[in-house]
């Protein structure tokens, strides 16, 4: 991975995946690494975009275990009989009700 394309993956972060930015992230800490052991100057847009990454990161990380967690909910209640699942969608309506009468 070259620089341009690194640069290329920080400008554009919502149109890349996991691996891409993890790799993007890696390569710009061992730039990082490499400007500090040289005992040159860190350029701003290397400590800019391992942050930027390292935020991205987690927000795609929380967002697809949010989405593994929902399907598995999913699954869950799906494995359930007919008359809980019936129980759980009114107890959800009537706090819902409750919130709004608030």
């Amino acid at each position: 991975m070259n620089v341009t394309q690194i640069k290329a993956i920080v400008r554009d972060l919502e149109s890349n995946g996991l691996d891409d930015l993890i790799l993007a992230k890696v390569t710009l800490q061992g730039l990082f690494s490499g400007y500090d052991q040289a005992s040159l100057e860190i350029p701003e847009w290397v400590v800019d975009g391992i942050n930027l990454l390292d935020r991205e990161i987690g927000t795609k990380s929380r967002a697809d275990l949010m989405r593994k967690l929902k399907n598995l909910e999913a699954q869950q209640e799906a494995d359930m009989p007919k008359s809980e699942r019936r129980k759980m969608r009114q107890e959800e309506i009537d706090k819902i009700k409750q919130t709004l009468a608030k």
